[in-house]
């Protein structure tokens, strides 16, 4: 009966551990979060051979972990999200050249400033899309 309990107060232990260091990786990634851009208008023009896309709408961006990511939400179909994220806090810059590369959020390390990452989502009772860039984008 004593290993029983001993055995139960170990398990309870080791979860309120496990569920103290999570919450503490969320406040320091909520701590390194802030809103970049807080609104603007967006108009973001995807194509693909005949098939073209098109989102106009608010648009903001926000600064986490050391990546601006901006997000354009279409006006007509706010299920609609276009999403770039850039390996860095600073805004693009106008004439720098940046390559699409396949949206990764596992890899640790410093990352190429000049790589990006492109991402479209719409769910909705018609139509559930998600695209985000790959090797072959």
């Amino acid at each position: 009966m004593k290993k029983l309990f001993f055995l139960i107060l170990v398990a309870i232990f080791m979860t309120s551990c496990k569920e103290d260091a999570v919450e503490n990786q969320v406040d320091e990634i909520a701590a390194q979060t802030s809103a970049t851009a807080q609104s603007g208008r967006g108009k973001i023009q995807l194509s693909c051979g005949k098939q073209s896309l098109s989102i106009e709408g608010e648009c903001g961006g926000i600064t986490t972990m050391g990546e601006l990511i901006i997000a354009v939400k279409d006006k007509i179909v706010p299920s609609r999200v276009f999403m770039i994220s850039f390996n860095t806090d600073q805004f693009p810059e106008d004439g720098k050249t940046y390559t699409i590369k396949k949206s990764d959020y596992t890899t640790e390390g410093k990352k190429p400033a000049t790589d990006i990452y492109v991402g479209f989502s719409e769910v909705s009772p018609n139509n559930q899309m998600d695209w985000s860039s790959d090797k072959a984008s």
